[in-house]
């Protein structure tokens, strides 16, 4: 587990209130209490559950190949979220966008233009997929679907062109509307309407312990990221319906 005594003191309270078990929803529970030996419980059922899930997708392979379709298949392989599993003392999930949640798998078996095993680190978003699917079943884009093609990506070009990750969270339970983005170096996450906030240089904190929001010395490079946000934001806006008449 990744974690370290104090760490959520320099983040936003509502880091504090879930690790004390005021959870807003269902996960009323006080993380100080589990022990290590309870920490390796939950992490050995998670991962139980994982094994059923490799298992299951393996039958679903099996049956693909018995009907001879496994080679014209795409199978993309991916979540909605992660899990903290421990990671910062905390579980499940919520409004903290550490790598641990807003990181997922994604795994292709995409055709014969990618090798078994191979990885690639270019940075790309869950909108990118039902584009990247549409084009490759040879299915138009309706106007209005956003995402960048990962066929580029597959086929060892220039990737996906994007510079950062960008990740939206409105939070009815907590009260938060929240925007991150995320580049190779830094992750910054705002609150609409808060004064707190956070910021990571992950060159330096890869586990995103030390919060840099109020840190004088950073300001620029936040002011910068805010900037690269806004313009995500900006550029990101829900299409609206095409002009057909002068007025």
């Amino acid at each position: 587990m990744t974690r370290r005594e104090g760490e959520l003191e320099d983040k936003p309270e509502h880091f504090t209130r879930m690790l004390q078990g005021f959870s807003p929803g269902n996960e009323k529970y006080d993380f100080r209490t589990v022990s290590d030996l309870g920490w390796q419980t939950i992490k050995a059922r998670y991962y139980g559950m994982v094994s059923l899930i490799d298992h299951n997708i393996g039958r679903i392979v099996e049956k693909l190949k018995g009907k001879g379709l496994y080679e014209n298949t795409a199978i993309v392989f991916t979540s909605d979220h992660g899990e903290l599993l421990g990671d910062h003392g905390l579980l499940f999930k919520g409004p903290f966008n550490y790598d641990c949640l807003i990181r997922v798998p994604l795994i292709l078996k995409w055709g014969s233009n990618i090798c078994g095993g191979s990885r690639i680190s270019e940075i790309c978003q869950h909108v990118d997929l039902a584009p990247s699917l549409l084009n490759h079943a040879g299915i138009s884009i309706p106007r209005g679907v956003q995402g960048r093609f990962l066929q580029t990506l597959i086929d060892g070009d220039h990737g996906t062109g994007y510079d950062f990750a960008l990740t939206e969270h409105d939070n009815l339970a907590w009260g938060f509307n929240m925007k991150t983005i995320r580049s190779r170096e830094w992750r910054m996450t705002y609150y609409a309407g808060r004064r707190f906030g956070e910021l990571y240089d992950l060159s330096k904190d890869p586990h995103e312990f030390i919060n840099l929001w109020d840190v004088e010395e950073y300001g620029e490079i936040k002011e910068r990221l805010k900037t690269e946000l806004l313009n995500r934001l900006i550029s990101t806006e829900d299409c609206k319906q095409v002009r057909e008449a002068n007025y």
